[in-house]
C-alpha cells in the first residue's frame, strides 16, 4: 500500500507528513466534550418535544 499512497500524494502535490497527520488525527478533549454535550442537548430537546406532543390539552 505504501507505494500507491506515495504515488497518489505525489500526483496531488500533498506532503506525506500532511497525509499521516490527517490519518492519525484524534479529536481534542474539548471537541470530545462539546460533541458529548451536543448529543445530550439534542436528546433532551427530543424528549421535551416528544412530551409536549403527547400531552393532552
Amino acid at each position: 500500500m505504501g507505494h500507491r499512497i506515495t504515488s497518489v500524494l505525489s500526483a496531488l502535490n500533498i506532503a506525506r507528513s500532511t497525509y499521516y497527520q490527517w490519518k492519525n488525527w484524534q479529536p481534542s478533549q474539548r471537541e470530545t466534550r462539546r460533541n458529548a454535550l451536543k448529543t445530550a442537548i439534542v436528546a433532551s430537546m427530543a424528549t421535551v418535544v416528544s412530551q409536549r406532543s403527547c400531552a393532552s390539552f
